[in-house]
């Protein structure tokens, strides 16, 4: 496989890293859009839900579809299409006069983003060298976060315009999107997908069928895998999509101030990914791991055990972000480039992603009645979820790691049966 040169490695994983900025930034963008338009469009507390789960529904949808055509298709053309439709859906709620008009707008983001993410997450890790290949994942990590940055940054400004700052706020995605997609055409296709391909692949799905993503083989670390990200990233979404809501309906705080609070916690979940970047192809990630599993516990305990306030929901939002730097989707981004094959990468990553965001979806429909119930269950129901999913994450998946060597990046062999690269098994 040719070397890729440094430059080229970063604009590699730079350009399709944007896709985790979008990722991040819509989820936060259309918790505050909503609150902002909820009265202007006669949003009721049901309608904030299933507007919220919807995004969330349509990702799980793009990301069981997306990952399969990726491995099929190579990841560039899909990068460029996924950005191409999220511009549009993005352009529909802008001119959204009415909630109804909201909902496919909505729907095409989502699925727009569940294909995109495994897609750029398998063209940032192909087209890294050797030994690096943790950090430029774990830099998509990084982007995700000041995805979260820029859009409170703006929506610290632009709530008090109401309705006009969240067309403002969804008006960055757009241009966010649209810079990815001019930049993406000068990608190159990933060599190590191609390689693979030319080895016993093809764009016909027979020929690197479905069914091998469920052998035993790769059944094991598909079900851990998914089972620790659906774990660690339903409360991380929640988090995302209703801690304005809590600091608005709960706490009291105005959106402004919310977006303000949201926004000064940010820095400390950076510099953990930025951390985490420099250790992810080192030994020192495991117990990085541990220390940010135990965090995440800590951090949404916080507001379940004293009450939600301004101070307690901004140490839930910056001591998850630290911990969940280490424990939380950073980690499972590299994790599912190690334990699958180049051609079925992308859809390992697109089932769990589909999974884990289908489930996301549905409790976000009930998340804002839960707050009404009570606050405090739906935060101690978070807090045992990172509880089990640490132990899910340390235990299972770091042993299935384990159990790939030294160097776990896969390739498909000419009988298109996943083998370690280099093996003659």
């Amino acid at each position: 496989m040719a070397a890729t040169s440094e430059p080229s490695q970063w604009r590699h994983s730079i350009v399709p890293g944007l896709m985790s900025y979008l990722d991040a930034g819509s989820i936060i963008t259309m918790s505050i859009a909503l609150v902002l338009l909820q009265e202007s469009l006669g949003i009721s507390a049901w309608g904030f839900g299933f507007l919220t789960g919807l995004l969330t529904a349509a990702f799980a949808v793009g990301a069981f579809v997306g990952g399969r055509i990726s491995d099929l298709w190579g990841r560039k053309r899909v990068f460029l299409v996924n950005l191409a439709m999220y511009i549009v859906g993005a352009g529909i709620v802008i001119v959204a006069s009415t909630a109804a008009w909201l909902y496919p707008g909505i729907g095409l983001m989502g699925v727009a983003m569940g294909i995109g993410v495994p897609t750029s997450l398998a063209l940032i890790a192909e087209s890294a060298a050797e030994g690096t290949k943790g950090k430029m994942v774990g830099l998509s990590s990084a982007l995700w976060l000041v995805g979260i940055m820029g859009t409170l940054g703006l929506a610290t400004g632009v709530a008090q315009f109401g309705p006009l700052g969240a067309r403002i706020l969804m008006g960055h995605m757009v241009l966010i999107a649209a810079i990815a997609l001019v930049l993406g055409f000068g990608l190159h296709e990933s060599q190590e997908w191609k390689d693979a391909r030319a080895a016993g692949g093809s764009v016909e799905s027979t020929k690197i069928p479905l069914s091998t993503l469920f052998t035993k083989r790769l059944l094991g670390p598909l079900v851990a895998l998914t089972a620790f990200f659906t774990l660690v990233n339903l409360p991380a979404n929640t988090l995302g999509q209703y801690m304005t809501y809590l600091y608005v309906n709960v706490a009291g705080v105005d959106a402004s101030k919310a977006s303000l609070l949201g926004l000064l916690g940010l820095p400390v979940g950076l510099v953990g990914a930025v951390i985490f970047m420099r250790f992810a192809d080192k030994s020192l990630r495991k117990p990085l791991f541990v220390g940010g599993a135990i965090l995440q516990v800590v951090a949404f305990g916080l507001p379940a055990a004293f009450g939600v306030t301004q101070w307690t929901v901004f140490l839930m939002a910056a001591i998850a972000g630290f911990g969940g730097a280490f424990a939380g989707e950073g980690i499972y981004k590299v994790w599912s480039q190690e334990l699958f094959p180049t051609m079925y990468r992308a859809t390992a990553q697109g089932f769990t992603y589909g999974v884990t965001r289908g489930i996301t979806a549905g409790f976000a429909v009930i998340t804002p009645a839960l707050i009404a119930y009570d606050p405090a269950v739906l935060l101690w129901i978070l807090t045992a979820m990172v509880a089990v999913a640490g132990v899910v994450g340390g235990i299972a998946v770091q042993r299935m790691g384990a159990e790939r060597g030294a160097d776990p990046w896969l390739v498909v062999a000419d009988d298109a049966e996943p083998q370690l690269e280099g093996s003659n098994a």
